[in-house]
């Protein structure tokens, strides 16, 4: 504010949720700015990933494993269409193998009452079948009608494909599942002349096909009625996807995409009051998604928006993966975890991160960096990157005496030697808490 003054102050009255990238923040301003939310942890919402899903899944296991509670997934339909950020033209066994390893990867995270759902064509219907067959419970598939018939398929010499299957799954029996009614409309009778009397008609397994199951919008490409905010349509719609996770979870509850796109079921997650994580590969659909999700946040008026009341609000983290190749391209042959300053990783970043912290202090300076937060249990936690500062020293020893008995990691400096500043700290080597973590089975 202080280059503008009253005039910022004056636009920031009218943004009560003005989306914000720390990203493009300097760090300290960032880190001010994150520790001038009262209740960080309450305003994120989701978390999304670029990068290999495989990879990324991987990553949020240690964080998320047994936490989600429906997943949905819309995967390359392996039908050689260009654009996608995976192979689309594998042999079978091939395009098989690279949906299993996904899904035995997703599975560590789902809640054992989980529901999963997976959209497919006719091209690999009956192959994807027999994969969820194998890992998931079978509770039945949805017709989803995708457009009219016109043009050169008017004209075509077979029956016309006009529909997708969405296939229902638990993860290790019956899901839970919360039933849904459409409301009669007004001047519907029955048969007998007579108003009906039930909470309406209940949802079928084939949808836009019943008169009274008028999702208009889900009608894909030229049909479609929604998009994305940048002029380009998107072929999953908010209401198909509301539908979905309204009928497997409820508002706080994690839902996971890991072929996310677009960011559909990220946008419709955090508008519907869920939480969620999405991982994508392509650089193209990620910041489309990325910047559709910070309209989400600014209060977007697509989509769902009108019939939940949305009006904004929000936070979620962005994790970059770099990938094998990039990394050999740069020469990188491990991590230094003592010498973090030399690190291409935020090792610190990296470590609370993966332990699931709750960060409320974090303080950075030419001896290294001190974090203080509480882990999932709630117990005080802490990590010392480096010797550290007369500062950090002082911040260190009121922690752990303010609260005793918490635990303390240490990078660059051997546990027992911090003498009066580690008193009420269990102190452990951080090295050894990152490769612990990341040789966890999975990781």
């Amino acid at each position: 504010q202080e280059p503008w003054g009253p005039a910022a102050e004056a636009w920031l009255a009218g943004q009560p949720h003005a989306a914000v990238d720390t990203a493009r923040l300097d760090r300290a301003t960032a880190e001010a700015l994150l520790a001038a939310q009262p209740d960080l942890a309450a305003l994120q919402r989701g978390v999304l990933v670029h990068g290999d899903n495989h990879a990324g899944l991987q990553l949020l296991r240690p964080r998320f494993a047994g936490q989600v509670q429906c997943a949905y997934v819309d995967p390359p339909y392996n039908t050689a269409s260009d654009g996608f950020a995976y192979a689309d033209d594998l042999p079978r066994g091939a395009w098989l193998c690279f949906m299993a390893d996904r899904l035995r990867a997703a599975r560590a995270l789902l809640r054992p009452d989980a529901a999963f759902f997976a959209q497919i064509d006719g091209h690999e219907k009956e192959r994807l079948k027999l994969l969820l067959d194998q890992h998931l419970h079978y509770v039945g598939e949805i017709v989803w009608r995708i457009g009219w018939i016109s043009g050169f398929k008017s004209r075509a010499k077979k029956f016309i494909r006009n529909h997708d299957t969405i296939y229902h799954y638990g993860n290790a029996g019956r899901p839970r599942f919360y039933k849904h009614y459409i409301p009669y409309p007004d001047d519907y009778v029955r048969r007998d002349g007579k108003r009906p009397t039930g909470k309406g008609y209940p949802l079928e397994d084939t949808w836009n096909c019943s008169p009274l199951d008028r999702l208009d919008s889900i009608q894909i490409m030229s049909f479609t009625k929604e998009k994305v905010g940048n002029g380009q349509l998107t072929q999953k719609n908010e209401n198909l996807l509301l539908r979905i996770l309204e009928s497997s979870s409820v508002p706080d509850d994690w839902v996971l995409d890991y072929f996310l796109g677009s960011g559909t079921t990220a946008a419709v997650a955090h508008k519907s009051g869920r939480r969620w994580l999405g991982v994508e590969a392509g650089h193209v659909p990620f910041e489309a998604a990325l910047a559709r999700l910070k309209r989400v946040i600014a209060g977007d008026r697509y989509g769902i928006s009108s019939a939940c009341g949305w009006e904004g609000g929000g936070a979620f983290q962005v994790l970059h993966l770099e990938s094998f190749e990039d990394a050999r391209s740069r020469g990188v042959r491990g991590l230094e975890v003592d010498a973090w300053e030399r690190s291409p990783y935020d090792l610190p970043a990296s470590l609370a991160w993966l332990s699931g912290v709750t960060l409320s202090r974090q303080l950075a300076g030419p001896g290294g960096v001190l974090q203080l937060g509480a882990d999932p249990q709630g117990r005080p936690w802490a990590s010392l990157w480096g010797r550290g500062t007369p500062a950090q020293a002082r911040a260190l020893a009121e922690a752990g005496l303010a609260q005793p008995g918490g635990e303390l990691l240490l990078a660059g400096v051997a546990p027992g030697a911090l003498g009066s500043a580690g008193a009420g700290w269990t102190q452990r080597s951080a090295g050894e808490a990152l490769a612990a973590l990341l040789s966890a089975p999975g990781a």
